[in-house]
């Protein structure tokens, strides 16, 4: 099984964990015609959503799955992506991929508001129902302060719940009356269960225990 297509194509940068914004050592005057370099802020975080590239991977495809290293996802650009070298890339085409385990989580493309895809993690799921967790990375700006010379940018990982239904993908929050509304046919068993064991309908690690039982009943 030949799986050497799943490259997209190759990028050449810097992928440390603090990096250097490059445009914003860039100063234009009025004219346009000048350009004044100054030292550029220290940027803290990552576009990737995993600090380090040594994780333990598996993709899974249609015919079968195939164990990788050095695979992280890029929040910022929406990417799958295999380290080959401390400043290089690729891109993996999720063209005929099911999905990517990282770490023993579950990673998918799927289709959302309209004709756009994006990384979902399956945080839970049952036979008609999935929750799911997305990713977006905000750019913060540093603010300035006179005691620091160049103030300190970042970026900022924030998550979302949603939930998918008949190909239909919505926001979703991690409540007890949300959560009960999708096991009706089970709310007495799920409630007691959910005593039983001191479980939180608030708390990711708990509604996967919740959907395993539910999966049992």
């Amino acid at each position: 099984m030949k799986f050497i297509s799943f490259f997209l194509f190759l990028l050449t940068t810097n992928y440390t964990f603090s990096q250097v914004d490059p445009v914003a050592s860039k100063k234009y005057n009025r004219s346009g015609d000048v350009v004044v370099y100054s030292t550029p802020n220290e940027i803290k975080g990552s576009n990737y959503l995993f600090k380090t590239w040594e994780n333990k991977n598996v993709i899974h495809y249609k015919e079968g799955n195939q164990i990788l290293k050095n695979i992280n996802i890029n929040v910022k650009d929406n990417n799958f992506e295999f380290k080959i070298s401390e400043k290089s890339v690729l891109i993996i085409d999720p063209k005929n991929i099911e999905y990517i385990t990282i770490n023993y989580k579950n990673y998918k493309f799927y289709s959302f508001e309209g004709s756009h895809n994006k990384i979902f993690e399956i945080v839970a799921l049952s036979k008609k129902i999935e929750i799911l967790k997305s990713f977006e990375i905000y750019f913060v700006k540093g603010i300035a302060n006179p005691v620091i010379t160049n103030p300190i940018d970042k970026y900022v990982l924030k998550t979302r719940y949603h939930i998918k239904k008949e190909d239909k993908i919505s926001d979703f929050k991690l409540k007890k009356k949300r959560i009960l509304s999708i096991f009706s046919d089970k709310k007495d068993e799920i409630t007691k269960y959910v005593k039983k064991n001191k479980l939180s309908y608030k708390k990711e690690k708990d509604v996967k225990q919740i959907f395993s039982y539910y999966s049992s009943l």
